[in-house]
């Protein structure tokens, strides 16, 4: 299972992941061999009842046919954000690498100046090709 699957599950169904992980795990040791085990972890958290364990049913999710809220400039500034550039650092870093970076790349943002900050925020705003060798130059670690 992937892991922002494994992060939409549980954030979804918090109170289900134990007990299907327990259930599964069950299976899996009295010989039972799926096809797919992240599938069927997936089947089990999403439909317990299918696989033989209840859990209080979480509120369900609005209708389709529910109006939309407009937008307004407030709700729009309470949104939580990245506190501070370096944050933000972190932010687009993981999104040009399509995972987390290293924990040597994190650490070496934290201790940049302003001025390192905006030169390594140019560099992550350049394209993906260009942008992560001179991050991986900039920070001088692995990322």
């Amino acid at each position: 299972m992937t892991w922002p699957v494994a992060e939409a599950l549980a954030a979804d169904h918090p109170d289900r992941v134990a007990p299907a992980l327990r259930q599964v795990d069950e299976r899996l040791a009295a010989g039972w061999k799926p096809r797919s085990l992240a599938a069927s972890v997936v089947d089990a958290v999403r439909n317990p009842s299918k696989w033989g364990f209840g859990v209080a049913e979480a509120p369900s999710k609005p209708s389709k046919a529910a109006p939309k809220r407009k937008r307004t400039a407030s709700s729009e500034e309470e949104l939580p954000g990245p506190q501070d550039a370096r944050e933000t650092l972190g932010v687009l870093l993981r999104l040009r690498l399509s995972r987390a970076p290293s924990a040597a790349a994190l650490a070496a943002l934290q201790e940049l100046t302003a001025e390192q900050v905006s030169t390594v925020r140019a560099a992550l705003e350049r394209p993906a090709a260009e942008a992560l060798p001179l991050v991986r130059i900039l920070l001088s670690v692995e990322l």
